[in-house]
């Protein structure tokens, strides 16, 4: 091509490109425009040196909870300071709200396979956490942009950076530094050493995963990574460095929160769902904040939490955690919710072990009829595909029914339920009972408590729905919300989710009111109400990392937890600190002084019927069967079935019974007699001589084989009669088919055919 044709087009090109540039410009500049038009910052926002809004309890009464945490810029250490900008946002101080130069790095990251996370700056952060939602989307990605760069022209770097650490959340319901150095070190921030600055500058990523609460080990590797970056920003010297990245975290596990700090945290966090707007909007908005707080009963759990009685210390001289919640059956409100730790409930997740095996398994499983209480079922060690569960100090039960199964806790049979149901069915139940349970948790493991992060909030909900006949609501905290106008927001109300039918709900019931008298959670029995319960143990054969009790009457339902937050394994409880032990002590407190004389007991369902089966059929032959009027008192058993599962058949087991087997022998004149016995029958021996019958030996109830033996004096022939029996539920003798013995001969100069007529 010509030089000057070449030059011409060239030329074209580049106009065309610059006009291309224009245009896309200002139809990006339009766009953002459009998306972003109601987008703009409010002052009234931005947290304060107060708080304005009230929460109140049942009687009308204001709540004491959040303490005036807000930090000054002067207040908080360089070493932290450094510490956030160093790791959350390293051109703070050079940038006007948004950091291109780490969007296009975002960017770059993202078509590597990565993710935009991590290009927002100290102040975009801080605009989320006031003005926007929580929600991941393009429009408010673009509005918290537009934001931040109003921010900005508003507010100084220092008022930036002391506003974002004021609002920002530090896991373990700790909203700001301020608190979170008290909550989690226990200590004022001018205490704090460069290490400790480092920890809390590195949970702002991930609170839940970061925080030294929930896991020391993954707080030291993070912490680690904030020292490296304020080392290679020159922060720090390398020798403050080494000294730093050497300490170690130490958590404060033993201080005890006021009384209602942990429930209005909770409530707040609640709130700010609702209204959908920041915690530290909630708290400034001058809203009236009415609650389901029962003070007296929030009193009793401050009581026996607090309480070092009712926990035992472990090998390391540490105590455990506590919690506990009581929620209203009838309006799924939190009367009251005490943590020995201070902490946002929704925020804190544990595996529910053996506590979750009425939820997912149990009950799922009674509403499609794979089982009933009465279901026979083998409880002895079982290989599934590689996996061995094993029961609690190795006890199986051999053949029982589903009732003892869930009364000893057995994880053979639960694991055995689960795999009859089927996964699908397990977390439908779940789901609709607000315990989460993902498709990547489909294994068996899931019949033992091991799923998804979910809190214990959601436990309680769950089990308030067999209290409430099948009926689920998800509790709550807030009753009601009032605007600073005084106009009502919110209000909550009850809706009619029926998840359960009332019958399958009784039916579990029945079988956690009999754990609650004679099974795991028997340190509840005679109570003078009617309660059910279970109990739930996580842990290992060196200490147990958690413990529950959830327990439930007509009114109330309750949890209590004692457990090791931390993760450190210094701070696991003693194997000893089981759920039927120390926790099971302490919810007997807590539910004698909030039942005694006022809970009704359990109503049964038109639809569920009490039958009496015959138990030696269900524990020997493997069915199920109605008792007849010849079944011994010893072998009723009364249990619970709804209409349309009720057994058809009597049993036969004490109709025209007869002895099995017997073996018999001689040697110098002493006859040895063995039969094999049942366990339910009574045996009268009578030997016959040829002229008279003699008793000559009984037995009440034998034990698989009765030997015995006769010594015959000055007789030459005789012959054993066996006469079995047994008496009826009505005391009447029932006598079985007589077994006859061959004559045995005792001198041999006799000829048996002699006595062939007898």
């Amino acid at each position: 091509m010509h030089t000057a044709t070449m030059k011409k087009f060239l030329k074209i090109l580049l106009v065309s490109m610059m006009v291309f540039a224009v245009v896309l410009t200002c139809g990006g500049l339009i766009a953002f425009q459009s998306i972003t038009k109601n987008a703009v910052f409010d002052n009234t926002l931005m947290p304060k040196n107060e708080i304005t809004t009230v929460f109140s309890d049942i009687n009308g009464n204001n709540v004491e909870g959040f303490k005036n945490s807000f930090a000054q810029y002067f207040e908080l250490p360089d070493n932290l300071k450094n510490a956030v900008v160093a790791v959350e946002d390293k051109r703070f101080y050079k940038h006007k709200g948004v950091d291109t130069i780490r969007i296009f790095g975002a960017i770059r990251n993202n078509l590597k396979g990565g993710s935009l996370e991590g290009a927002s700056t100290i102040t975009q952060q801080l605009v989320k956490n006031t003005h926007l939602t929580q929600e991941k989307s393009i429009k408010r990605k673009l509005n918290e942009i537009k934001i931040a760069k109003q921010l900005e022209k508003e507010y100084s770097k220092d008022d930036i950076l002391t506003s974002y650490l004021n609002v920002s959340y530090f896991g373990g319901g700790l909203y700001g530094v301020k608190s979170a150095a008290k909550g989690i070190f226990n200590k004022n921030l001018s205490s704090l050493t460069l290490s400790e600055c480092a920890v809390l500058a590195g949970i702002l990523k991930n609170p839940s995963k970061y925080s030294p609460v929930a896991s020391v080990e993954n707080a030291t590797k993070r912490r680690n990574v904030v020292l490296s970056l304020m080392k290679n920003q020159n922060l720090i010297t390398d020798a403050e460095y080494n000294s730093a990245k050497n300490e170690k975290i130490s958590v404060d596990l033993n201080a005890i929160y006021s009384n209602t700090q942990s429930y209005v945290e909770s409530a707040t966090f609640e709130a700010a769902g609702i209204l959908n707007v920041s915690v530290g909007g909630v708290l400034s908005g001058g809203y009236k904040i009415e609650t389901f707080l029962n003070p007296d009963y929030q009193a009793c759990l401050t009581e026996v939490l607090g309480n070092p009685n009712f926990y035992v210390l472990n090998k390391n001289g540490v105590r455990a955690d506590g919690l506990s919640i009581i929620v209203d059956n009838k309006n799924m409100g939190v009367s009251a919710y005490f943590s020995t730790k201070k902490r946002n409930i929704y925020d804190f997740y544990r595996p529910f072990g053996s506590t979750a095996k009425p939820v997912v398994i149990y009950a799922p499983a009674l509403s499609k009829n794979v089982v009933s209480p009465a279901t026979p079922v083998l409880d002895m060690k079982t290989d599934f595909n590689g996996y061995m569960p094993k029961n609690y100090n190795e006890h199986y039960l051999g053949w029982t029914d589903v009732r003892a199964a869930i009364m000893t806790s057995s994880n053979v049979v639960a694991v055995k339920t689960y795999n009859a149901l089927g996964f699908k069915n397990v977390q439908s139940f779940a789901n609709s009972v607000g315990i989460n349970i993902s498709d990547f948790d489909e294994n068996a493991t899931v019949a033992l408590g091991n799923f998804s992060k979910n809190n214990m909030l959601s436990l309680v909900g769950a089990y308030a729905t067999f209290a409430n006949s099948g009926i689920y609501n998800k509790p709550s905290f807030i009753n009601r919300i009032y605007d600073k106008s005084g106009k009502i927001v919110y209000e909550k109300s009850l809706e009619q989710n029926a998840v359960l039918s009332p019958a399958d709900a009784y039916i579990m019931t029945d079988v956690l009111v009999d754990t609650a008298k004679y099974g795991t959670a028997k340190g509840l029995n005679n109570l003078d109400f009617q309660v059910a319960a279970k109990t739930g143990t996580v842990g290992g054969a060196d200490g147990n990392s958690d413990a529950y009790n959830v327990a439930y009457t007509s009114s109330h339902t309750y949890l209590l937890w004692h457990g090791n937050a931390s993760g450190a394994k210094n701070n696991d409880m003693s194997i000893d600190e089981t759920g039927g032990s120390y926790v099971t002590r302490s919810m007997r407190e807590v539910l004698k002084y909030v039942e005694s004389g006022k809970s009704a007991a359990f109503t049964i369902p038109s639809d569920v019927y009490r039958v009496n089966i015959d138990a030696y059929a269900q524990k020997n032959k493997q069915k199920v069967l109605l008792a007849t009027k010849n079944t011994p008192k010893t072998y009723l058993k009364s249990e619970v079935f709804k209409r349309d599962n009720l057994p058809e058949n009597y049993s036969t087991c004490f109709d025209g019974f007869s002895i099995e087997e017997i073996e018999c022998s001689v040697s110098d004149g002493i006859v040895n007699v063995k039969i094999a016995a049942e366990p339910y029958l009574y045996y009268d021996v009578f030997r016959f001589d040829g002229e008279r019958e003699t008793l000559v030996r009984q037995y009440e109830n034998g034990n698989d084989k009765l030997s015995f033996y006769d010594v015959v004096y000055n007789k030459k022939l005789v012959k054993y009669y066996i006469k079995p029996y047994f008496y009826n539920q009505y005391g009447i003798k029932i006598v079985g088919n007589v077994h006859e013995t061959d004559w045995f001969l005792l001198n041999n100069d006799i000829n048996i055919d002699d006595f062939s007529n007898y």
